[in-house]
């Protein structure tokens, strides 16, 4: 404030009251275009694609995690398992920050142009991330536990095919993230009619939530049938 005093008087000493107070309006209005211009156009970044890119970070690092598990669960090993839980922990961040970039996107919709345009999407978006995700988060981590403890525990037989809804899911994920295309779906245990052992009952039931919410978004993600 005191320099840009000092600079106004200095101006008006030098040019006249005149010519100094309309080149200074002069210099404000060109300011405030500018400032505009690349405050509300060419620096904001798109709201909708700062929730995707926080919600695709997250379905890899559970995608990652699920991989992880599908080891430990063919190796019977308990160290890949609670590595496994650990990274289904860690993706946590990836949670924050897809809330934080939600936000973000709102407060963007609401105060930018850019944000403006495209308001509808990003209430679209951020409704489709905004609890489901939170779901998503819940249930892995409850599966990672319940696949580490039965491990630990030294529990029967993993029920057949357990690996491989594993492994699929994984790719679910992989794939609602755009990082792998699609592949032939593993049956579900409880439609094949297999029984589920009750020391694998809480990791088949946390599995199966999991999938519920993945199905959710795929629905939602489905492109509409053509016309």
């Amino acid at each position: 404030m005191p320099i840009q005093a000092g600079v106004s008087a200095v101006l008006v000493l030098a040019l006249g009251l005149e010519s100094a107070g309309l080149i200074r309006m002069e210099d404000v209005a060109v300011g405030v275009v500018v400032g505009l211009v690349f405050s509300q156009i060419l620096l904001t970044p798109d709201p909708v694609r700062e929730i995707d890119a926080a919600a695709d970070d997250l379905l890899v690092r559970l995608a990652k995690a699920f991989q992880q598990s599908a080891d430990a669960l063919k190796a019977d090993d308990v160290v890949k398992a609670e590595a496994a839980l650990r990274s289904f922990s860690s993706s946590h961040d990836s949670l924050i920050a897809l809330a934080a970039g939600i936000d973000g996107a709102r407060n963007a919709a609401r105060w930018s142009l850019r944000g403006r345009l495209t308001a509808r999407t990003v209430a679209e978006t951020a409704a489709r991330y905004d609890r489901r995700a939170i779901r998503l988060y819940a249930s892995a981590l409850l599966f990672g536990e319940a696949l580490a403890n039965a491990l630990r525990k030294g529990a029967a037989p993993a029920p057949d095919g357990l690996s491989g809804i594993i492994s699929e899911t994984a790719n679910r994920c992989f794939r609602l993230a755009g990082a792998q295309p699609a592949s032939k779906a593993v049956q579900p245990l409880n439609d094949a009619g297999t029984a589920v052992p009750a020391s694998w009952y809480d990791t088949v039931i946390h599995l199966q939530a999991v999938g519920d919410v993945l199905r959710n978004f795929e629905e939602i993600n489905r492109p509409p049938p053509a016309s």
